[in-house]
């Protein structure tokens, strides 16, 4: 569990040093799982009220557009089972919620850490002084 905390820093502090090649602004707020979660159960409260009049959500609603986001954002095989009514406006509203506020969430960072990477290096060595300015 350690090497994944480090791993995690690493891409981190790589997105900090580099963001301003893949970003706007260099002053963007990083959300954690949390705040992934308070952000999805916010669009999806959103949603609701506009559609059914009640600004609120299910913690079972959270959690699976949570699932459905996760495996969408990276890319894998979508879940089993049916996605939430109006998904596709959850995740607009998700998505705009991010970009209106200048953040990003964990998922975002994986895949920027991957586009500042140089092309041919070892996704397990961390990314040296030297690559860096090369970048």
């Amino acid at each position: 569990m350690e090497d994944l905390a480090d791993r995690l820093k690493l891409m981190v502090k790589t997105f900090r040093r580099e963001c301003h090649r893949v970003l706007q602004s260099e002053r963007t707020t990083i959300y954690g799982a949390d705040g992934m979660l308070m952000v999805l159960q916010l669009a999806i409260a959103e949603v609701n009220k506009e559609h059914r009049g009640e600004f609120k959500v299910a913690l079972s609603d959270v959690l699976m557009a949570w699932k459905h986001l996760l495996l969408g954002k990276l890319h894998l095989p979508p879940p089993n089972f049916a996605r939430l009514e109006n998904y596709d406006l959850i995740l607009e509203a998700y998505e705009s919620f991010l970009k209106r506020s200048n953040t990003v969430d964990l998922v975002d960072i994986l895949s920027m850490y991957k586009q500042l990477r140089p092309v041919d290096s070892d996704p397990e060595e961390p990314v040296s002084p030297v690559s860096r300015m090369l970048l």
